[in-house]
């Protein structure tokens, strides 16, 4: 029976699966490295990423125009229109389409978009 796990003391001519695997993991990262621009290198955090997690720490409350208090969500509404959608589209629902939707939904849309200016 052979086992893999040698390491480099048991057998001292080859060097440990384990050991080519990290060398092959550096060479890739090396690569990758090599790829970006110079100046990716010097990029800090983000400044929003970092704004957004201190909004998760519950003594806080954002008045950030675009994190509305989660319970205003409509949950039960927004989960019966995605099992309507997905139960009458399916797959279709799914894939990627147009970035101004479906043909089909233009009217509904318009609708809603004229709604919603009209309420201002």
């Amino acid at each position: 029976m052979h086992d893999d796990t040698f390491t480099a003391d048991a057998a001292p001519n080859r060097v440990s699966p384990s050991r080519e695997l990290n060398k092959e993991v550096e060479f890739m990262a090396t690569l990758w490295k090599a790829r970006y621009a110079q100046r990716n290198q010097r990029m800090g955090r983000s400044i929003i990423r970092e704004l957004l997690k201190l909004t998760l720490q519950p003594d806080v409350i954002s008045f950030g125009g675009g994190l509305p208090a989660p319970e205003m969500f409509p949950v039960a509404e927004c989960q019966e229109a995605a099992c309507r959608v997905l139960t009458e589209q399916g797959a279709n629902a799914l894939q990627y389409g147009p970035t101004e939707g479906l043909p089909a939904v233009a009217p509904v849309r318009l609708r809603t978009n004229a709604a919603l200016r009209h309420r201002r």
